[in-house]
Formats: structure tokens, C-alpha cells, sequence
């Protein structure tokens, strides 16, 4: 609902009443520890996004506040924030050119989380246990496939060729990881 009201009423806001609604949607994106609040949450900040760059002008606070998103001690921060960056890569298209290489680099970092290893309890304090942690790196893995989909889509090649040897390196090493657990080998 939040979404599709923003959607429907973003062209009649003026710059202020674009500011608030974007701050808040921020503020309220890092005071959330409901996954269902935080999903709502990013999909109006993915279709505020598309609108604003749409209206030549950019949500500059965005992708610093999901870069420290990503980086939060809250497992539920970090997956929200790899979701809609993997969204954000989909839509904004080639608004996001010039961070591909950082966003990258922010999604193989997220896949590795830390937290998933060890005994999977948990301990980042927001109650979700280890499970959090294996959905930060699945909405990780996530985005990274949906940002070289997206790359692909528009033929950029050569993006894709740059980054694929990390996002490849990235995943077979998560592999090897569940393949020895998996054999209890621990190594």
C-alpha cells in the first residue's frame, strides 16, 4: 500500500514534501526490526528511488544509508539493505553505473557474512538467531545474481566479465562451506 500510494503521488509533492517522505522512509527503514515491515519498507524505497531519478533528481542519502545498513550489527538490516540493493540494480538501471564495482564488491562481503559461521546462534542481539545470518547471505547471493541479470540484459558485457570472477570466486567458496559442513569435516 505504502508503495503504491507514494507511486500515485510523487509527481504532486513539491521538494519539501519530497525530502520528509524520503528521510522518513529512511528513518523508518533503521527502526524496523520486522522483516514484513522492513520488505514494505524497501519496496517504497525502491519505487521512491525510481521516481525520483526519473524527475532528474537523485536520492543522494539512499545509498550511503543502505552501505551502513549493510554494515549494521542487525542481521535484519543486512539482509533488508541486500534485498533492496539487488532490487535498486534491477530498476535504477544505469543511474547505478558508476557504483556497480562498489555494490559488487558490498554484495560478496554480505555473502561472506560472519556471522553465518561458527554455531549459527546467532548473538547480533535482534532475536532471529542464525537463520538471519543465512538469509543475509542468500538475499547477498541474490543480489549479486540480480545485478549481473541486469548487467547482462542491458549487454553490458564487459561489467558483467569484470565482475563475474569475484562473484564466481564468492560462491564457490560458500559451497566448499556447506559441502564441509554438510560433511562435518568443519574445514
Amino acid at each position: 500500500l505504502l508503495s503504491t500510494a507514494v507511486g500515485r503521488h510523487w509527481r504532486e509533492l513539491g521538494d519539501d514534501g519530497r525530502a520528509s517522505v524520503q528521510a522518513g522512509v529512511l528513518a523508518a527503514l533503521g527502526a524496523s526490526q520486522s522483516p514484513a515491515e522492513l520488505r514494505a519498507l524497501a519496496h517504497a524505497a525502491d519505487v521512491i528511488a525510481q521516481a525520483s531519478a526519473g524527475a532528474g533528481t537523485p536520492w543522494d542519502a539512499l545509498l550511503p544509508a543502505l552501505s551502513d545498513a549493510a554494515r549494521s550489527p542487525s542481521a535484519v538490516h543486512r539482509e533488508a539493505s541486500m534485498v533492496l540493493l539487488g532490487n535498486l540494480t534491477e530498476s535504477m538501471g544505469m543511474h547505478l553505473h558508476p557504483h556497480h564495482h562498489a555494490l559488487a564488491a558490498l554484495f560478496v562481503a554480505a555473502a561472506r557474512d560472519p556471522g553465518a559461521r561458527g554455531s549459527g546462534s546467532g548473538g547480533d542481539g535482534d532475536g532471529g538467531g542464525g537463520d538471519h545470518y543465512s538469509r543475509v547471505r542468500e538475499a547477498a547471493l541474490g543480489a549479486l545474481g540480480q545485478m549481473a541479470g541486469a548487467l547482462g540484459a542491458r549487454g553490458d558485457f564487459i561489467a558483467v566479465a569484470q565482475l563475474g570472477c569475484g562473484i564466481v570466486a564468492c560462491c564457490a567458496e560458500l559451497a566448499a562451506e556447506r559441502h564441509a559442513a554438510r560433511d562435518g569435516t568443519g574445514a
